[in-house]
């Protein structure tokens, strides 16, 4: 793991793992300490495992880049109560297609270039389709009144994003620019709040 002091960022990679450690790594460092979230692999596939993971510090939100052999992925009641994080969740599912079940039979297809909604604290179960790796970048901003005019959001279930509104153009625009960092930006702050506007819009949780 690298951390850089000046653009804040966390940096891992399962490179420098032998092959047989890779996976319980990330499954027990990764994923459940970390991001909260119980992850799964057929035994057989995880010697030849590998993983790498970047997070970096913009406008007060954590943007998150991963890439990684393909897993089963849930975010039970148990690892919720263990790590909340009261965020609003932007995600892009830039590789690795898959389906995207959040209960009682809401079951959503998520292809390559989907973008997901969703409140960090509700549970979900993700299995992946047929690709052996993927790549998923996020966007987990910090819920608070003042960022969401008021509206609430910790109901919203994870449920794909579809770019058919007139502001999704600037949507992915500020998506993108807030996933390679401050260089980009002007006023970071105010870029995730924007963001985060959007997405609540989108989820109709806003008025345009």
């Amino acid at each position: 793991m690298a951390k850089d002091a000046g653009t804040t960022m966390i940096h891992f990679a399962t490179d420098d793992l032998a092959p047989e450690d890779r996976f319980e790594h990330w499954r027990e460092v990764r994923g459940r300490s970390l991001f909260g979230v119980t992850i799964e692999l057929a035994p057989e596939r995880r010697p030849s495992f590998r993983g790498t993971f970047r997070a970096q510090i913009v406008g007060g939100a954590v943007a998150t880049d991963m890439r990684a052999s393909a897993y089963r992925v849930n975010r039970t009641e148990s690892d919720i109560a263990k790590i909340a994080g009261d965020s609003l969740c932007i995600g892009l599912q830039v590789k690795g297609s898959g389906t995207l079940d959040t209960g009682k039979d809401r079951i959503h297809a998520v292809r390559d270039g989907d973008m997901t909604i969703n409140h960090s604290d509700l549970p979900y179960w993700g299995t992946p389709g047929g690709h052996d790796n993927f790549h998923y970048k996020m966007l987990k901003i910090p819920l608070s009144d003042t960022l969401t005019l008021g509206r609430p959001a910790h109901d919203l279930l994870a449920a794909r994003y579809f770019d058919s509104s007139a502001f999704a153009r600037p949507f992915r625009a500020l998506f993108n620019a807030l996933s390679v960092g401050h260089s980009l930006l002007v006023d970071p702050a105010q870029d995730v709040a924007h963001i985060a506007r959007l997405a609540m819009v989108a989820r109709g949780r806003l008025a345009a």
